[in-house]
């Protein structure tokens, strides 16, 4: 007869990948971008001003961006689109201090078919869904060719292939994560079990 390991308060040594928060979570009714709005982190923050750039078809420039800061603007020269955010004092968090919604550049939709602004991090949340089917076999050129099909945009290879990958960590999460957990859930699971050894190895790499 097979005995089951059990492992009191396991769900706190989860080896699942961590995931971290959708994009399209809790936007709220106001639209993607308001003023006071909270985001998790920079890189979150950074995520959706990419995605409403994308959305909205209009290209904009950093004119700012510290470990406290972050300020983007309309490329058009006069408009007067801009955003500007914060880090709150405590914690990862980042919340909108000031937002002008409207364009004065009399064209929202100022993006060619080249446009660069768009990063590997954006195309990724918008493929990861996809990538979290296991039957998903999209290869960097499939990107290519969907994401100019959907957004009228050329990406490069390199691009594509970043994107890919970011895909991958948002739909599966940071495998590396799950690994600096092993030694908690391997301590639970020597304690549960006496007599249980175990016994982690590591390659070249760690």
């Amino acid at each position: 007869m097979t005995s089951r390991w059990t492992i009191p308060g396991s769900g706190l040594y989860s080896i699942q990948p961590i995931r971290s928060k959708d994009l399209f979570e809790d936007q709220g009714d106001q639209g993607q971008l308001y003023k006071g709005q909270i985001f998790k982190d920079k890189q979150t923050l950074r995520g959706v001003v990419g995605l409403y750039a994308l959305e909205e078809r209009f290209e904009y420039k950093v004119r700012r961006s510290s470990h406290t800061r972050f300020a983007a603007t309309c490329r058009k020269k006069g408009c007067e689109w801009v955003i500007t955010a914060g880090k709150l004092k405590h914690g990862t968090y980042w919340h909108v201090k000031s937002f002008v919604k409207e364009h004065t550049c009399g064209d929202s939709g100022n993006y060619n078919i080249d446009f660069k602004r768009v990063s590997s991090y954006v195309i990724g949340e918008l493929f990861a869904r996809k990538f979290a089917d296991p039957r998903c076999t999209l290869r960097p050129k499939d990107i290519i060719s969907e994401f100019r099909d959907e957004h009228g945009i050329n990406l490069s290879y390199n691009k594509a292939y970043r994107s890919k990958t970011c895909a991958l960590h948002k739909a599966f999460g940071d495998p590396w994560e799950s690994f600096k957990m092993l030694p908690s859930f391997f301590y639970m699971l020597e304690q549960s079990n006496p007599g249980t050894v175990t016994k982690i190895e590591t390659d070249s790499e760690n």
